[in-house]
């Protein structure tokens, strides 16, 4: 499958200053990630939620929720935020 990413131009924005303003560097998402993700089918998508990790901290207070969906024969992501709960 092809896929894409989307987010919103204000979303990113608000993205990138939560980010920012959290003050550690985002690191690539190690597998034990997943073990703590959590999805839920809405009926034509899922909503998926998962702890990001930074360099320094490892798992951190931060998730990036996103929804997820296929078009076209393509998945797309949707970047809904990325916040402290």
């Amino acid at each position: 499958h092809d896929f894409e990413i989307k987010i919103d131009t204000a979303e990113a924005l608000h993205v990138y200053h939560t980010i920012d303003s959290y003050g550690y560097l985002l690191s690539s998402l190690p597998d034990e990630a997943w073990y703590t993700a959590s999805c839920r089918w809405m009926g034509i998508y899922w909503q998926i939620l998962v702890d990001l990790f930074t360099e320094d901290e490892g798992l951190s207070d931060l998730v990036l929720f996103l929804d997820a969906y296929e078009k076209n024969d393509s998945l797309v992501f949707e970047i809904c935020s990325v916040h402290v709960p």
